[in-house]
């Protein structure tokens, strides 16, 4: 199993992460092979990068257009649902 681990961008801070951000601002996640690691546990490791960067929610969002009301609309609900959970706690 060969996966494209950094591309040779693995100088940048976010580096201890696993996520890097291009100037467009687009996510890549990646994973360096530890020692004796076994590609299941590379693949776990990588699975969790991804979600930690919220790649895949990110594509979610992108998947279809919305106009800035519409993100505004979906930011307020979002903050009253944390803010109900918070209150719950």
């Amino acid at each position: 199993m060969t996966l494209n681990y950094s591309l040779g961008y693995d100088k940048l801070c976010a580096r201890e992460l696993g996520i890097l951000f291009n100037y467009r601002g687009i996510f890549m996640a990646y994973v360096t092979p530890r020692e004796g690691e076994s590609p299941e546990s590379l693949v776990n490791r990588f699975r969790a990068s991804v979600q930690h960067a919220g790649i895949l929610r990110e594509l979610k969002d992108r998947r279809f257009f919305r106009s800035k009301a519409q993100k505004v609309r979906i930011a307020e609900q979002r903050a009253a649902r944390r803010r109900r959970r918070q209150r719950t706690r």
